[in-house]
């Protein structure tokens, strides 16, 4: 059940559709919607659960949820994040092993989203600064993106508010 709801979020795009009572419904009887599964070991020592369900079925589950379907066919999207959090100004990159980076591999892997963040290098450092990202000037940003040769250019700053409240700006750049 929590594999076909994982799914239901990946298809559809929406991070509440495992919620939608015919997810819940199916996820009773989720094995029947199974083509193949297998136990691969975790990066923890434990074992990690990996499903293959059927597409078909799928589909007519979030049909009948009434949840939008993505196609399988995804843009490469880098992603260009600049983050204000209180403690400093900084730009999400590629090496990058947690906070903001980690979050945003993490939500794009769920959604099934291929993502890139920027190297950050050298190159990178020449072209585009905190403030191209922060305030919305987008030509340096684009400009360095070619680079990467990625279908989609997602660029975004998120702002510390308060402990737990964030704000952010998103603006989507497709080529």
């Amino acid at each position: 059940a929590q594999a076909l709801g994982e799914i239901a979020v990946r298809v559809s795009g929406l991070r509440r559709a495992a919620d939608a009572p015919a997810v819940r419904e199916a996820g009773a009887d989720a094995a029947r919607l199974v083509q193949q599964y297998r136990y691969l070991p975790g990066d923890d020592g434990g074992l990690l659960f990996q499903a293959r369900f059927d597409p078909a079925a799928v589909e007519e589950v979030l049909r009948r949820a009434g949840l939008p379907l993505w196609g399988q066919e995804r843009p490469l999207t880098l992603v260009w994040l600049a983050v204000q959090d209180g403690t400093g100004r900084t730009i999400a990159t590629a090496d990058a092993p947690g906070g903001a980076a980690s979050l945003l591999r993490e939500a794009a892997r769920a959604r099934g989203l291929p993502t890139v963040l920027p190297l950050m290098d050298l190159e990178d450092q020449a072209q585009v600064r905190f403030i191209d990202i922060w305030g919305g000037f987008h030509e340096p940003v684009v400009g360095a993106s070619r680079r990467y040769g990625a279908e989609a250019v997602l660029i975004g700053r998120v702002e510390r508010l308060a402990a737990d409240h964030w704000r952010a700006r998103w603006t989507l750049v497709l080529s």
